[in-house]
């Protein structure tokens, strides 16, 4: 059996471990003191270190109990007044009253507090947070607003108005000067209504038209025609349409043309109009007037005539082989002229090819070549203006 040696160096547990006067970690030490004739302690001698923290712990677990059982009694003591009073029955939720949220009747504290809460919700989606309604408050600016003239006191200014706040701050004293404003504004319109006899009908607008088929230009004039003066135009527009279907829009201002100018020139060289039909001009006339204050807007249907040719006064001349031909394009845009060279019976000449000009700006002159002499001929001009075919007459003449 082995001897257990009380002087042997022995490695301190690490839940034992502690710090020496010096401050150094003590992890090993011998069974008892080594130094003779000196008492041990738990700090000399790892056996009364060991006696000393177990004796804290007996020490530590016997309050633990002692807590423990006041615990256990004080547990049961409450787990019996509970099983009582379910028993008895004396149980209830507080009751509260609802007002306005359930009509004025008596519910649940917990349910009266669901129904401020949807209530509170509701309030935020209609009316904005606060925040945004305190924003709104800013928005009105009235430093500007307060020196503002007033339409319902002679002379005077917005601030001067009875319940006017000069400087809002609250969603009600903006909704106050909100009020007090529309109520200022209607005596405003009244009064304005009242001095002033101008209506829609005292505008009157008659429309001739003209069309120049050589600038492609429709002109509406405007005889006898008149806007008082308290209007301003307001988006006026007008379409012209052909027999084709085919539009053209324009926006234009109806105080310059029918009281400054007293014409409005319409170009529609650039639109797919075609050059030779008939126009209806849809004229859309909309004016504001601020005294009164009116809103005006009608239509007119105007018909435009176009008396474009199309077919051309053609020249001709030849030599014993040859046939040549001049004319002056009446139609210069989206159009083309093909000339074709027949015999007496009004039968293409084999070996004439049809010759074709698209948009000329000049005069058009062509020959047509490998003739046979003394030979009755006729040139033949057809006109195509924006798929709109038209063909010409004949123009008769004999070769040398």
């Amino acid at each position: 059996m082995t001897q257990f040696v009380l002087n042997k160096v022995l490695t301190v547990a690490n839940n034992l471990r502690f710090n020496d006067d010096n401050g150094n970690l003590v992890t090993q030490m011998y069974a008892i003191n080594p130094i003779e004739g000196q008492p041990d302690t738990p700090s000399t001698g790892y056996i009364s270190l060991i006696g000393s923290r177990l004796s804290s712990m007996i020490n530590d677990y016997n309050s633990v109990l002692a807590i423990l059982d006041s615990y256990n009694t004080r547990i049961s003591t409450l787990e019996t007044d509970v099983q009582d009073i379910l028993t008895s029955g004396a149980t209830a939720i507080p009751q509260v009253n609802g007002g306005c949220l359930n009509g004025n009747t008596n519910d649940d504290v917990d349910v009266v507090t669901g129904l401020l809460v949807a209530s509170e919700c509701s309030y935020i989606t209609a009316l904005g947070s606060t925040s945004a309604l305190a924003s709104a408050v800013t928005a009105l600016d009235t430093s500007a607003l307060n020196v503002l003239p007033s339409y319902s006191i002679p002379g005077g200014v917005m601030q001067a108005l009875s319940g006017w706040i000069s400087s809002p701050a609250t969603s009600a004293d903006l909704m106050n000067n909100l009020a007090l404003a529309y109520l200022d504004m209607r005596v405003g319109v009244t009064q304005a209504l009242s001095q002033s006899a101008i209506t829609c009908s005292s505008i009157n607008i008659n429309i001739s038209s003209a069309y120049n088929s050589s600038t492609h230009i429709i002109t509406l004039y405007f005889p006898g025609s008149s806007i008082p003066a308290n209007f301003t135009d307001n988006g006026s527009n007008l379409l012209v349409e052909d027999s084709a279907g085919n539009q053209f829009t324009m926006n234009f201002d109806v105080i310059t043309a029918v009281v400054n100018d007293g014409f409005l020139a319409i170009d529609i060289t650039a639109s797919t109009l075609l050059q030779t039909s008939n126009y209806t001009v849809t004229f859309n006339y909309d004016v504001i007037s601020t005294t009164p204050s009116l809103g005006c807007a009608n239509t007119k249907i105007v018909s435009v005539t176009n008396n474009t040719v199309v077919c051309p006064n053609v020249s001709t001349w030849s030599t014993t082989t040859t046939v040549s031909y001049t004319f002056v394009p009446p139609v210069t845009t989206n159009v083309t002229y093909t000339v074709d060279l027949l015999d007496a019976s009004g039968t293409p000449v084999i070996g004439a090819t049809p010759q074709t000009y698209t948009d000329p700006a000049t005069p058009v002159t062509g020959t047509f070549t490998n003739l046979t002499t003394a030979t009755s001929y006729n040139v033949r001009v057809s006109v195509d203006v924006s798929g709109v075919q038209t063909i010409c007459s004949l123009n008769g003449i004999i070769t040398q």
